[in-house]
């Protein structure tokens, strides 16, 4: 894992809109993610979710953003 973090660049090429929206987000769970991501070496390092998960990051929207993620 330490290799793969090391690979990714230290910058986002795109805002972190799963942070901005997810950050507000009312149900607990997905407020957690947020906290969890931000207390990370991810976080540390500008490994943001789209990195691991998929998805676009600078979409609007959650379908927009979502399209092509692993979430469930």
């Amino acid at each position: 894992m330490g290799l793969f973090l090391a690979a990714i660049p230290a910058h986002a090429d795109k805002p972190n809109g799963c942070i901005a929206c997810h950050e507000s987000e009312v149900l607990p769970r997905l407020r957690e993610y947020h906290a969890e991501w931000q207390a990370s070496l991810h976080a540390e390092r500008g490994v943001i979710c789209k990195h691991c998960h998929g998805g676009d990051a600078g979409a609007n929207g959650k379908e927009a953003s979502h399209r092509g993620s692993t979430r469930p």
